[in-house]
């Protein structure tokens, strides 16, 4: 936890989060990606330590971080206005690090924080519907450009780390599916 409590001393610093594992040692959360698959996603989920995508295990800032292991000062929660209730099961998260974001702090994904995370344990599992399209409504112009912490030439298609078909960036989502629909 001092990793994480190290940040919150900077004060352009508004949220952080761990990284988490399942019991097998497979990475369940490195950050948060937006614009990925439903509206969010997890790069990297279920897969093990990568040479080949050693970003996953870099300090770095992201979109969001998942709510099961975050942390921000008792002020910015407070100036942020706390989790919207809203979003009483999924996107309490994504939406209060996007919040963050918005007014000027740093959303930071910290991989030496490891933490081993039985997801779903307290809850049913799955997206609730309505929650997708308060956030999609809520977030669109968020959620339609490229995330600008995420490489864009990898796929926002799944959280499995592919290259993408095409270049993402500064094209807009509804746009990349025009351009994905020529490309063939």
């Amino acid at each position: 936890m001092d990793h994480l409590l190290a940040h919150l001393q900077r004060p352009e610093v508004g949220v952080v989060g761990a990284k988490l594992v399942y019991r097998s040692g497979a990475i369940q959360h490195a950050g948060i990606v937006v614009g990925m698959m439903d509206g969010t996603g997890h790069p990297g989920r279920g897969i093990f330590q990568s040479d080949l995508w050693r970003w996953l295990d870099q300090t770095r800032n992201v979109s969001a971080v998942t709510g099961a292991c975050m942390g921000l000062r008792r002020q910015v929660f407070t100036e942020l206005g706390g989790f919207d209730p809203g979003f009483p099961v999924n996107y309490n998260d994504v939406d209060l690090c996007l919040r963050a974001r918005q007014v000027g702090y740093e959303v930071v994904f910290e991989p030496h924080a490891v933490l081993r995370h039985d997801e779903c344990q307290t809850r049913v599992p799955g997206t609730r519907l309505e929650e997708r399209e308060r956030l999609r409504q809520q977030w669109a112009e968020v959620l339609e450009r490229p995330d600008p912490y995420f490489n864009p030439h990898l796929s926002i298609d799944s959280e499995e780390i592919q290259l993408g078909s095409t270049i993402q960036s500064g094209v807009n989502r509804s746009e990349r599916s025009l351009l994905a629909g020529s490309a063939g």
